[in-house]
């Protein structure tokens, strides 16, 4: 079996990105064409390739199988955010008002909208002193562990070169035994709220948890 490689994202594009739509919803892909989906992708994902230092890909026999896009500078971050959503809306407005925006898509974003509303009430559950954030993605086939704790690892690993004392992230669950593995792997979960687009998607409840790591998870690891 070979080992589980980190290697830096600017050369990954692709592969990123293939992730990204592989395993939009929980590990498989959405079940229609997304409108404005080349938008929707640069404002999940331009920012990190911009500002791509902190970030990796795990790669495990030649394939990139997940990655952790790290964002330590939350103000440059939300600057490219507000730029990237504004490029977003404009274009969803001309798919609207030209007829070109499927149904499923317009509900999509309907639901994604108020699922951002209820996330920055979960951000308010963050500790103040934990200023990093990650995104991580792995690919369905590799949901064993070991690539999560390879990525974990490497944020752990840029919080403390960094002087940081943590970092925080969300991710989606169904049902509660991934609610318990994920705290085994992650730290702790400080907020628990529903995911609209996902549960909506799926035809059964799904649930967005806020995950705080710090420096006594790792410790006690």
């Amino acid at each position: 079996m070979s080992a589980v490689r980190l290697e830096g994202i600017d050369a990954h594009r692709a592969s990123v990105s293939r992730l990204f739509w592989d395993n939009m919803l929980i590990g498989q892909p959405l079940p229609f064409q997304l409108t404005c989906g080349t938008q929707f992708e640069r404002f999940c994902l331009e920012w990190y390739f911009a500002n791509s230092a902190d970030s990796v890909v795990a790669v495990k026999d030649d394939q990139v199988v997940g990655y952790a896009l790290v964002c330590i500078d939350h103000d440059s971050f939300h600057r490219g955010e507000r730029r990237n959503l504004a490029r977003l809306v404009v274009s969803l407005v001309v798919a609207l008002v030209t007829f070109r925006a499927n149904r499923q898509s317009v509900e999509f974003y309907a639901r994604r909208l108020r699922d951002s509303v209820s996330l920055l009430a979960s951000r308010r559950q963050i500790p103040d002193d934990v200023d990093v954030h990650a995104h991580v993605n792995i690919d369905h086939a590799h949901h064993n562990g070991v690539v999560a704790r390879v990525l974990r690892d490497h944020i752990d690993g840029r919080c403390i070169t960094l002087g940081r004392r943590g970092w925080f992230g969300e991710m989606n669950a169904v049902g509660g035994s991934r609610v318990v593995g994920l705290q085994r792997v992650v730290g702790h979960i400080v907020s628990v709220e529903t995911n609209h687009t996902f549960s909506w998607l799926l035809g059964q409840p799904v649930s967005r948890l806020t995950t705080v790591r710090t420096t006594s998870d790792r410790e006690a690891a």
